[in-house]
């Protein structure tokens, strides 16, 4: 048998990405950019046909990222830590386990929205049958009901990347999306940057009641797990 046969995966990942890191580099001067994105992806789908990525450009510090992300399916999570384990050291190179946090100061284009996460709100969920699990409903000031799936699908990406793709997909399990009420501090609604500080009021609360379960609010959701649907994924150079 051949010492090929008995290279592992993520092995084999690595040494094609050891060979070949130089030319993604600055891939945003290649000529080449597009195709070696595509290639990129070829070989990372030959480990794993559900995971993507993201290459930065060079940092400030003249080191680049190389991002592998599931694009929040939790299922692929594992896939991804055990394949980030594996990395090699190489020089001017961080190799990073999911998508990470990047807060809400952003303004996202979707297609023909455009949505600014400083002006959403968001009312805290509970399922009916497990308190722990947590929903969001995410009010808009100009909530267009012919245009939900798309609204709720664009806020599902602003949410992975406010939050870090891996908090995300752990946190956040039920999502709608309406359109605001006219008083929304009135109703419980929270403007979503606040949505980190809400998430660690949660935790410390948790671990001082631990063993007392508590809901986290009165409002109740109908759904007893996560409904996060899959938006089209595709690798990123940012």
């Amino acid at each position: 048998m051949s010492a090929s046969a008995n290279t592992s995966p993520e092995a084999k990942f690595w040494t094609w990405f050891r060979s070949e890191n130089e030319r993604y580099r600055s891939i945003d001067k290649a000529e080449d950019g597009e195709e070696l994105l595509d290639l990129l992806l070829e070989h990372l789908h030959e480990y794993d046909s559900e995971l993507f990525f993201e290459v930065s450009q060079p940092l400030d510090d003249g080191s680049n990222e190389l991002i592998i992300s599931a694009e929040g399916v939790r299922a692929k999570f594992p896939k991804v830590e055990t394949l980030v384990a594996a990395a090699p050291k190489l020089p001017k190179w961080k190799i990073i386990a999911f998508k990470q946090a990047l807060g809400f100061e952003f303004v996202h284009v979707y297609g023909e929205l455009k949505i600014d996460p400083r002006k959403l709100w968001f009312l805290p969920l509970t399922a009916k049958t497990d308190p722990s699990i947590l929903g969001l409903r995410i009010g808009l000031y100009d909530f267009d009901e012919d245009s939900e799936d798309k609204i709720k699908n664009s806020v599902w990406i602003i949410l992975d990347t406010g939050l870090g793709e891996k908090t995300c997909a752990d946190r956040i399990r039920h999502l709608e999306v309406v359109a605001l009420p006219k008083k929304p501090e009135d109703e419980g609604f929270i403007e979503l940057p606040e949505l980190p500080i809400y998430l660690a009021w949660i935790d410390k609360r948790n671990s001082e009641q631990a063993g007392t379960p508590q809901p986290a609010t009165r409002h109740e959701s109908n759904s007893e797990d996560g409904d996060k649907p899959q938006p089209k994924a595709e690798e990123r150079s940012r």
